[in-house]
Formats: structure tokens, sequence, C-alpha cells
């Protein structure tokens, strides 16, 4: 079994400082942490639909402290910078994951957000190569390991770029499922096979088991009053939109089907369990950090909306398995003896012609509503600044513009040019509030009265942004997305949950603003470590208390 004293090492360095930061919880750090992150999650979910719950949603939010105000503060709000965001304690303008893929500007390439050719996939080679290393900054399992070795850090979510993000750079498990062969995979950054436990999950047959199965409403169609019609013509693909749905009807890869049903998620969890038994979570008196990604949250908010029944009864059955497994934590490690942490990497936006249907305004944004305003700007930034390499500006959602030059050498000054001669034209289009050029970014000169000048600011990494960068109206969603989407500065989009439980203090409801950058350092305190650099968040207090 694993040992470490380091709880009493980070006792003394705490009380040889004449103040810290990152106060210490002493004197009973917890066994475990687990954090779920459930992907998508608004922050209204929990109110919305508290009704339908009776299960681990239910147990948080009356034995938790809940932070009803909880938000990222970046403006790019996807799922690989959510997640980072919520481990480093920074912004994605420090740790540089600035969403799920972005423009290298040394390379003049896209970039995915986990990349990485020197990591191939194990057992599957011919699969792109995935690890932390796009992430410059460490986290707070990395804190852990280095200040405790023996602890252990594990990782899981069907998604990489969520399992990838949240495990840090030293963790001792990460995995992700593969939505062709409908088996968990990790990359040789992490091992070099795989453990005899992880090929015979993949063997047992559940996930075929799972892809059987119809999913229909857990409960009486009826008493779905929190959501809209269940058949709306702007779901899906517009024809599978209402219940039942079939896993795999939709399309050509069956495995690629199962994230978009609740029943992604029961295999999660199931592949969690067979984790924590292997990696013998919580079992002594060494803290370890378990982190759990909820991506079917996401698949199915996409594809239906946040006001379908889909999504509802999603709801009811996450409930439901967070129910079953904090029973089976209570057993396996003890009641009291570890800490939930819930919280999201974003929230979303209604489908458009959802809101259209309540008479409320929103669009859907084609790329033709600003065609004419780009191809102006491009026009006359060349005939006025005489650019004749060719500008070629590629369009990155959310990120923005960015442009590409053939033939000659273009001068600083008239890549500028045509920064501004694009940022006046796109302005005019009625689909766009504000534009942002590259410059004033890295400058940093943004007005500060300007709205949302500091979440761009927060989502700027200097050599992964755009040239130019555009902030949609409100309640819009791009015409290439999904039925619904988020990726906007927007409150819909930054307002997430954000519950410790269980805590050093009773349950409450806290309605102060909090950001989702606090997350990491209450993490740290909460077990007793010192995070390895200066952050951007600070400690929630009402958790985690100074000594």
């Amino acid at each position: 079994m694993k040992r470490a004293s380091y709880f009493s090492t980070a006792a003394m360095f705490f009380a040889g400082c004449v103040a810290s930061a990152y106060p210490v919880q002493a004197p009973d750090p917890p066994a475990l942490v687990v954090v779920v992150s459930v992907d998508q999650m608004r922050a209204d979910y929990l109110s919305r639909f508290a009704h339908r719950f009776e299960g681990g949603l239910a147990r948080l939010t009356a034995e938790g402290v809940n932070y009803r105000e909880a938000r990222h503060d970046h403006a790019f709000t996807a799922t690989a910078a959510g997640h980072a965001t919520l481990v480093t304690g920074v912004h994605p303008s420090r740790h540089g994951v600035v969403a799920n893929e972005w423009w290298d500007r040394d390379a003049e390439q896209r970039v995915y957000a986990v990349a990485d050719s020197l990591s191939p996939i194990l057992g599957a080679p011919e699969l792109a190569g995935r690890s932390p290393r796009p992430m410059v900054t460490t986290a707070v399992g990395d804190w852990l390991k280095d200040e405790s070795p023996d602890s252990r850090v594990v990782s899981i979510a069907m998604k990489d770029r969520v399992a990838i993000t949240m495990g840090g750079h030293k963790a001792d498990g990460v995995y992700w499922y593969d939505y062709d062969s409908g088996r968990f995979i990790t990359s040789t950054y992490y091992a070099k096979e795989y453990p005899d436990w992880v090929t015979a999950f993949n063997d047992s047959g559940l996930v075929d088991t799972l892809m059987t199965r119809v999913w229909e409403r857990a409960r009486p169609e009826a008493t779905y009053t929190a959501s809209g019609p269940d058949s709306f013509p702007a779901e899906a693909d517009g024809e599978h939109v209402s219940f039942p749905h079939i896993t795999g009807e939709q399309g050509s890869r069956p495995y690629a089907e199962l994230p978009y049903t609740p029943f992604g998620d029961e295999l999660t969890f199931a592949f969690v369990r067979e984790a924590f038994e292997q990696y013998e979570l919580g079992q002594d008196e060494t803290s370890d950090l378990l982190f759990i990604g909820a991506s079917s949250a996401d698949f199915v908010g996409h594809r239906y909306g946040p006001f379908s029944q889909e999504v509802e009864d999603y709801y009811i059955r996450l409930d439901q398995v967070l129910g079953d497994f904090f029973g089976f934590l209570d057993e396996r490690v003890g009641r009291g003896r570890y800490t939930v942490v819930l919280s999201s990497d974003h929230g979303v936006a209604a489908i458009p012609e959802y809101r259209q249907a309540q008479g409320q305004p929103a669009v859907r944004i084609e790329i033709s509503h600003f065609r004419d305003e780009l191809l102006n700007g491009l026009r006359t930034g060349v005939e006025e600044l005489e650019v004749y390499a060719n500008p070629r500006p590629q369009l990155f959602y959310p990120l923005g513009l960015a442009i590409q030059y053939e033939g000659d050498v273009v001068s600083g000054a008239q890549r500028l040019g045509m920064e501004r001669y694009l940022a006046e034209a796109l302005i005019k289009s009625p689909v766009i509030e504000d534009v942002f050029m590259y410059d004033e970014l890295r400058r940093g000169s943004l007005d500060e009265n300007r709205l949302f000048a500091q979440a761009h600011l927060n989502s700027f990494f200097p050599t992964r942004a755009a040239d130019v960068v555009m902030r949609y109206v409100e309640h819009s969603v791009f015409s290439s997305a999904e039925p619904a989407n988020h990726n906007s500065p927007y409150s819909y989009d930054q307002h997430v949950p954000l519950i410790f439980w269980p805590s050093s203090a009773d349950s409450q409801t806290v309605d102060r603003a909090v950001r989702t950058v606090d997350v990491a350092p209450t993490i740290a305190a909460i077990i007793g470590i010192v995070p390895a650099e200066k952050l951007d968040g600070v400690i929630l207090t009402e958790v985690a208390r100074k000594p």
C-alpha cells in the first residue's frame, strides 16, 4: 500500500510562514478528492431540474457548499479551455489551452488542444497522438504528485481533451473513449502497455450491451414540464427528434453514437469503478485525486438543446448514476473520508430556432452574413496597402480570422493595416457585436469599459491567437455547429455549477461571485499541498479555511 508523510511536511511549511496565500485545511485531508465535470452543464440546471433529483445531485445540493454564481472568466468557452482552467487555477492566457483547436502562428496550421505526435495511441499507432504537452502550466494533480509521489492521480472521460487536461502532466492513469472501436484507450505518454484490467474491461462486451439499449424516457412523459415539446424540428438532424432513440440510428459509426445517449456515462462510470479498484484509490491516509468527465452531457446538449426533453431526461439519469457512485464510495472509502467537487467546462446557448419560436431574439449565423464585409475589407486593404501577397483569411469558430499570405513578404505595418481594414469592415455586420485585433490584444490596450474586454484578454495566448477576433451577437449559434452550441463570453456559456461536498463548513448556498480559476487552489488547500506557481484563482474560504 502507498504511504507518505507529506501532510506533516506541508504542516511544517505552513507553520513556518508568517502568512500564506494558500492555507491548508488541517488536520484531516480527505483520502480521496473526486472532481466530476459535467460537460456543458449550465448552472440553472440545478434549480430547473431540482424537483427531479433524488440521487447524487440531490445529495450534493442538500449537503454541499453550493456556489450559485460561479463563472468562467474567459471568452472562448470551449471544452478543453474550461477543463484546463478548472485544474490549473489560471486563465487560458497562461495555461495556453485557448480552445479545442487553435491557429499556431509559428507553424501556420491548425493545432488540436491535446495533439502530440510524440505520443501515439497505445496499441493503435495509426491514430493521432495525444498528451498534455500543449498545456504549458502545471495542474493540481501535478502539485500533488510532486509533494506525495505515492498519491494516485487518475483521470477518465469519453473525450480525450477532457481526460488529458484534467489529469495534468504527471497522472498515473488517463483514459478516454475511442469512437471507432468502443474501447477505452490511452497514449504512450502515460504507459508502455495496457494493464490487464483495461484489456479485460474492453473485452467484457459491456459497450455492445449498452449499444442494444433503446433510450426512452425514465419518467412518464407528462412529467417533463421543465422542458419544451419532445418533437422540435431544429433538434438533431430534423428527423430523429423525439423519443424513443435507437443508439446508432443517426450515423454510420455505431460506437460514435453511444456518447449521444446517457448510456455513455454508464459506460464511463463502470470503467471508473474498475479503475478505482485497480489504483486502490482512497485506501489510506495519503490523498488521491480522481477526475471524471461526464461527457455525454455535451453530446446530448449539442444535439437536442438545453430546453429539450432529452436534456431533462439526461439529468434525471445522471442524478441516479452519481447517487449509485457515491454509494459505492461510501462503501469503499467511507462517508466523510472523501470530497466531491462538481463543476463544468462551460454552459450552452439555446437552439436559436427554439428561442425564435418563443418570440425571443436569436440568430443562426451563416457565413453569408458577413461574407460581403470580409471581401470588401480584403479588397480595400489590398488596394490601399499595396499588398500583393494574396491574403487568405481562415475562419476559426470561435477564435476569429487567421490571415495567411502567399507570395511576397508582408511587412508588419501591412499586416496591422490589413487587420484594421478587416475589423472595420466586419463590425458592420449585423451578427457581430465587436472585433478585437491581434495587436491590441497583444499589447493589452483594451478599454476596461469595453464589454468583455477582460474575458478576451484572458483567452489570449500570443502564439495561439487569430489576427481578428469577433464577438458575435448574443443568443447566436454558428451554422457549422450542431443545433445548440457554446463558445461565447455570454452568461449562458460562462455560468456553471460549482459544489464542494463534504467540506469543512456546513451545507450552505453562497451567492457571491466566484470564478472557476478558484477551483484548483481550493482543492490544493483541502488536500494540504502548495501550488507550484502563482495562480489567478483564490481559495474559497467557505470550503477551505486557515488552520
